[in-house]
């Protein structure tokens, strides 16, 4: 392909998956969820793949 010619890839973020279970540690206490980028080859789609968010202490974990 010639110097200068660029070609557009179209990609687009799937859909979220759902929140994983919350992890059951006093020291990390976050649940997850990811989504993946879909289009052709060598896309990347602008933004995040994973999105993590806090859940509460476990009651034994709180002082």
């Amino acid at each position: 392909m010639p110097a200068g010619i660029f070609i557009e890839v179209r990609c687009h973020w799937a859909e979220w998956y759902q929140w994983s279970a919350c992890e059951k540690t006093c020291y990390h206490h976050v649940k997850r969820r990811t989504r993946h980028c879909i289009g052709e080859d060598e896309c990347m789609c602008s933004g995040d793949a994973q999105e993590e968010i806090n859940c509460l202490l476990p009651p034994e974990c709180r002082i």
